[in-house]
């Protein structure tokens, strides 16, 4: 029927029809065209929003991992402060301590007087009295307080001697070798306290010293024969102890 009514125009109306069906034509492909576009730009949207969320998930935790493992580190941190401001305050505490110790002494030092042969007794005992070539003798080295106050002392091996003698010749003496000094303060306790009394053991390998500092095992042995120890006392020559006899076999 179409065909009928084509063949029934004429050639202008007929070609005036066939423009208004390509231009229907290429109108309805131009509206597919947007309807497949806009699916398109939808999924499209929907897809990177999906990212978008997953992204800032990731982001936001790692973040919060972020966060806590600089708060962890803080504390961290913060724990190690305080446990160095608590070690540097123990400290403190200690040499303030020490300080007021050393003070103490020190005023102690500055009020009370020195001990003198006046008020001070020495004793030396010794065992074995009799020992082998190359034995070993321990002497009980003893100064005893007899004043009624106070007073101090240095009883270090350089200022409570011990010497050994055979006739007149120095054979070993316990001040050679340089010792710290040993600061005691005597004081006159109830009797038989042992505040007024010092006892030190010194130990001598029956060997000779000689001028100079020299390790005691390098030291020679003396030979057979009879020797004399006695306690003196450098900077109070009128205080010393009776002479101990020792023989050696």
């Amino acid at each position: 029927m179409v065909k009928q009514s084509l063949k029934n125009m004429s050639p202008q109306k007929r070609r005036m029809y066939m423009r208004r069906r390509l231009v229907a034509l290429a109108a309805l492909v131009v509206v597919l065209a947007l309807v497949i576009a806009g699916i398109v730009g939808i999924v499209h949207v929907v897809h990177s929003s999906g990212d978008s969320s997953s992204a800032v998930s990731s982001s936001s935790q790692t973040s919060s991992q972020s966060n806590k493992s600089k708060q962890s580190k803080q504390t961290s941190k913060s724990d190690k402060q305080s446990s160095s401001d608590k070690q540097a305050s123990s400290k403190t505490d200690q040499k303030d301590d020490q300080k007021t110790d050393d003070t103490k002494q020190q005023e102690q030092k500055n009020t009370v007087k020195n001990c003198n042969a006046s008020n001070l007794q020495a004793s030396l005992a010794a065992d074995p009295v009799t020992v082998g070539v190359g034995g070993t003798v321990k002497f009980k080295a003893t100064v005893t307080y007899t004043g009624n106050s106070q007073c101090l002392i240095d009883l270090s091996n350089a200022k409570r001697v011990l010497t050994i003698t055979s006739g007149d010749e120095v054979i070993w003496r316990s001040n050679v070798c340089p010792v710290d000094s040993r600061m005691l303060l005597m004081s006159k306790g109830a009797s038989g306290s042992d505040e007024s009394t010092d006892t030190s053991e010194i130990v001598w390998n029956t060997n000779r010293t000689s001028d100079t500092c020299v390790e005691d095992g390098e030291l020679p042995h003396v030979d057979a024969g009879t020797y004399v120890a006695q306690l003196s006392f450098p900077d109070m020559k009128k205080l010393s102890s009776p002479q101990v006899p020792i023989i050696i076999q």
